[in-house]
């Protein structure tokens, strides 16, 4: 059988023990089959089995590393509807990387979900390709922004452990002056940079010794580095010191050899946030959709699969 990956040499990082340990809500999913066998992570509410809950990329990863047919996936999820009634849910909701991320292996499972869901979303996602020339399709403006905040002094570089609480405070401030609350608080946002230095970063831009721009990736596999947070102050508003700590991953990225620096979802519910679309396409990133489906578990009760799917023993 065709091999997609070495089976936990490659596993993205959102599929792995490690992730999971790192959230309570998170459930692993098994799924036994044939062909191989699987696993997905979710978090399980009172009615719905939520895939991937809070970590940001889901769906099922074939940890025998081979590839499936649609029909195979389409089995596969169909053993996890079936589990998901067993335990009195209602429904199954499922949303998949963007199309951008290990297509090989994502494209077929949305073709099956989308057999299965009663309905489906389309989200726009935004990464940009760091294997391109440095600043291809950058806005005229956010190039000159970018030199200039080198050239009065700035600089972006990896934050230290002792900055790390700073980076926490300029992020969430920055998420309160949008009416909004950062999502981690400083404690895990502590231990996963402390427990995790080669998957979760810290970086921060500088200007007259203060902290004007920071950000929080992930670095999700070998080939893609995910921004998880990034925001400024307003100095570095004044500044757009978010360009060049943009420019400074971006380039980071390159030189680890990745292929993507992924900047998240531009939408919500498929409503594109034009503004931010455009703040993210002024740094060079292309556009990729990110499906959500949705599937009615009672619509699916004679529905025969070949795999079975359980929770770990």
């Amino acid at each position: 059988m065709l091999k997609i990956a070495p089976v936990n040499d490659s596993m993205p990082v959102f599929w792995t023990a490690q992730f999971a340990a790192t959230d309570p809500s998170l459930t692993e999913i098994q799924v036994a089959s044939p062909w191989g066998s699987s696993l997905v992570l979710a978090t399980v509410t009172p009615t719905i089995i939520m895939v991937p809950g809070r970590a940001t990329f889901g769906g099922l990863w074939p940890t025998d590393g081979n590839a499936r047919t649609i029909d195979q996936w389409e089995s596969e999820w169909i053993s996890i509807a079936h589990l998901a009634r067993a335990m009195g849910r209602s429904v199954l909701r499922v949303r998949l990387p963007p199309t951008y991320f290990r297509p090989s292996l994502f494209a077929e499972q949305s073709g099956a979900l989308e057999r299965l869901a009663s309905a489906g979303v389309q989200d726009t996602n935004q990464h940009v390709s760091v294997g391109r020339t440095p600043f291809v399709g950058w806005s005229k403006g956010n190039r000159k922004r970018a030199r200039r905040f080198s050239q009065a002094g700035g600089q972006v570089r990896a934050a230290e452990a002792g900055e790390w609480a700073a980076v926490h405070t300029l992020l969430a401030g920055n998420r309160a002056r949008r009416g909004v609350t950062l999502s981690m608080e400083l404690e895990k946002f502590l231990h996963l940079l402390h427990t995790y230095p080669d998957t979760y970063r810290a970086s921060v831009a500088i200007h007259a010794e203060e902290p004007v721009a920071a950000s929080l990736t992930v670095e999700i596999d070998d080939l893609t580095s995910y921004v998880l947070y990034w925001g400024d102050t307003p100095t570095g508003r004044s500044m757009s010191a978010v360009a060049s700590l943009c420019s400074w991953l971006t380039d980071r990225a390159r030189h680890e050899g990745k292929a993507f620096l992924d900047l998240g979802t531009s939408s919500s519910n498929g409503c594109v946030d034009a503004g931010l679309y455009r703040f993210k396409a002024n740094l060079g990133a292309d556009a990729s959709s990110r499906s959500t489906w949705d599937v009615v578990l009672s619509r699916l009760a004679s529905q025969k699969s070949e795999s079975l799917a359980r929770l770990p023993s």
